[in-house]
């Protein structure tokens, strides 16, 4: 999302990303991601853990966006506002708060019966906003508000590189894949979900109608 999303910033100077740098922007985005899938699933969730997590979250993307900043490499230099720099990590962390709430109204409303409930794509259509807003209405825009750029002659660019167009395509075969396999994980685990309760209900009922004592009418 952040690099795809940087393909919309077009400069009068050759710009490419650092290959190192790039992948180690993915780290900050997966703790923020680990940060949703431990919360615990409480109908009624701790506002304290709730706040806290919601810190740890919009700060994971913050730095996952501003690590991908780093990567570009150009004949220029980067330097940052520090009042838009503190509303873009602000407004992140506002939108971390609403993205974990959400979680929790799914959670609360789907009581787990389905994989894709009507509330629940409601929750993740907002959500997903959410977070995107993070780069777009928040950490996106505001940040690249807040970044100047200084063309510099004597600068040079790394040659462990990728040009955008070869980021792009990375990047869309990449996302495809791990969606695809998501989705056919998800619909598997259900599937098997489904199975074992109803074996269980099985061997349970098995089980009443060998040790009654009484005749029983079905």
């Amino acid at each position: 999302m952040h690099f795809l999303g940087m393909l919309a910033y077009t400069l009068p100077i050759t710009v490419a990303y650092d290959i190192s740098t790039t992948l180690a922007s993915v780290i900050p985005a997966i703790l923020a991601s680990l940060i949703v899938l431990r919360t615990k699933n409480d109908q009624q969730p701790d506002h304290k853990a709730l706040f806290r997590h919601s810190l740890l979250m919009g700060g994971g993307i913050g730095l996952m966006h501003y690590i991908g900043m780093a990567a570009m490499q150009m004949d220029g230099i980067m330097r940052y506002d520090p009042v838009l720099f503190t509303i873009s990590i602000l407004v992140a962390e506002v939108l971390a708060w609403v993205s974990l709430s959400l979680k929790h109204w799914a959670i609360k409303k789907s009581h787990g019966r389905r994989i894709f409930s009507t509330r629940l794509l409601v929750a993740a259509s907002i959500m997903g906003f959410a977070v995107s807003g993070m780069r777009y209405t928040g950490i996106h825009y505001t940040g690249m508000a807040a970044m100047y750029v200084f063309p510099e002659i004597n600068s040079s660019i790394n040659s462990s590189t990728l040009s955008t167009d070869t980021l792009v395509n990375i990047i869309t075969i990449v996302s495809l894949s791990i969606s695809t396999l998501l989705i056919i994980l998800i619909a598997i685990i259900h599937r098997y979900n489904l199975y074992q309760n109803i074996k269980t209900m099985e061997a349970r009922q098995h089980t009443i109608v060998e040790t009654a004592a009484d005749g029983i009418v079905r």
